[in-house]
């Protein structure tokens, strides 16, 4: 939906190089190692204001805390799960930063719960404070209409998507799209400078880069078949049609729900936000821990229970059901939605700093490692693609009681789990 006001740029292998890039443009990236020493010196008037939400995953959150800019986290709501307008509101009028550049970058979709932004609501919210708009669409652009410029201040001034997400995508590279005002390097050297950047190079050290973004952006070899992929995933989406994948998707989630809440298993948790009653207004992302067994009853009693390690329930959902899933480091707001409180957060921090590495056996039938790197607070998650046409049911069987699957190890450093 990108206009001539807008350019089109290719970034690594997905959103986080994307979001990199954006940061460059907009000179607010930094080498790690000058950080400290640029912020002394840079006039506060001139330092980016960037807000963000309460659901952003790691690339959209990590790398702006550590650009240049003053990052200003958004909280949830608690009756929806949605990004809190109110908070947001107040945010970008607090009179100590009227002035300064600003900007949010938000998820369009909530790569835990799939609960998804309003993010025209967002981008009249951001234009009428005089801040940029830009969404972070890796975890719905292949499922949603994205329209950038809608012809009205809803419209997005960036956004951010990983290709190889779609349907026929793997193998694509990030792609940014953004209004050409957020370039701010047009009197400098483009963010990376090399071949195909350049008009002129002297043997005396002058140099005259291309005026045109897009070429100016696009140093060394050109990713050609990367982008062609990039662009055949997205004629399969058009040709398959967002109408048709969104009812296939709802269909789904409502099939997978219905099954989970079936089986009623006490050892499952979905953790879902807003209306767990609903499948409107959110994708079929299903993330969930699993609990071991209750042993005493009167110990579990008013304590945390525990969880078993992600990546020992995926490679048991892999090994033994055939379902594919994805374990991972669970983003700050999966720790809302389990309840973790600060002291908790911040003990599991020191933990994984020590740097004593151990394996401990906790309950009978669950494995609970603790290593440096390894007691990763994880969470498991299911995405169901959708496949032209959308006919496949979702059958998932969670067998909470076989959990106690012998022999198993576990490798202490790269956090692999094995049975056999």
């Amino acid at each position: 939906g990108g206009g001539p006001q807008d350019v089109l740029l290719f970034c690594g292998t997905g959103c986080t190089a994307a979001i990199k890039r954006l940061q460059e443009v907009t000179g607010m990236a930094v080498p790690p190692t000058l950080r400290s020493r640029v912020l002394e010196v840079l006039p506060p008037s001139d330092r980016w204001v960037v807000f963000v939400g309460p659901y952003e995953h790691h690339s959209n959150l990590l790398s702006w805390r550590e650009s240049l800019a003053e990052v200003v986290e958004i909280r949830l709501r608690q009756d929806d799960g949605l990004v809190d307008m109110a908070a947001l509101e107040a945010a970008l009028a607090a009179p100590e930063r009227a002035g300064r550049p600003m900007l949010g970058s938000f998820s369009a979709c909530s790569n835990v719960t799939g609960l998804r932004t309003d993010t025209r609501a967002l981008a009249r919210l951001l234009h009428r404070h005089g801040a940029f708009a830009c969404f972070d669409f890796a975890c719905s652009a292949p499922y949603v209409d994205i329209d950038m410029r809608s012809g009205e201040p809803d419209g997005y001034d960036a956004v951010f998507l990983s290709a190889h997400k779609f349907l026929g995508g793997p193998g694509s590279p990030g792609v940014l799209a953004m209004a050409s005002r957020l370039y701010r390097l047009r009197r400098t050297a483009p963010s990376t400078s090399g071949g195909g950047t350049v008009l002129y190079v002297s043997a005396y050290g002058d140099t005259v880069y291309c005026e045109d973004t897009e070429e100016r952006e696009d140093a060394g070899t050109p990713a050609i078949i990367q982008k062609v992929r990039a662009a055949l995933a997205f004629k399969v989406k058009e040709w398959v049609g967002a109408e048709c994948i969104e009812e296939g998707e709802q269909r789904m989630l409502s099939l997978a729900l219905g099954r989970i809440r079936t089986a009623a298993n006490p050892n499952l948790r979905l953790l879902l936000g807003g209306d767990p009653g609903t499948t409107a207004g959110r994708l079929p992302v299903l993330s969930f821990v699993v609990h071991p067994p209750v042993v005493d009853e009167n110990k579990e009693l008013g304590a945390a229970r525990p969880q078993l390690h992600c990546r020992f329930v995926t490679k048991l959902l892999d090994d033994l059901f055939g379902v594919q899933a994805r374990g991972a480091l669970r983003p700050p707001s999966a720790r809302h939605h389990t309840g973790a409180s600060q002291s908790h957060q911040i003990r599991r921090r020191d933990g994984l700093s020590r740097s004593a590495t151990r394996v401990d056996a906790c309950e009978p039938g669950v494995l609970h490692v603790d290593a440096r790197g390894g007691v990763r607070a994880g969470g498991h998650r299911l995405r169901r693609q959708f496949r032209p046409p959308v006919s496949a049911a979702l059958h998932l069987r969670l067998e909470i009681r076989g959990l106690a699957v012998q022999p198993r190890r576990a490798e202490q450093r790269g956090r692999r789990y094995h049975h056999s």
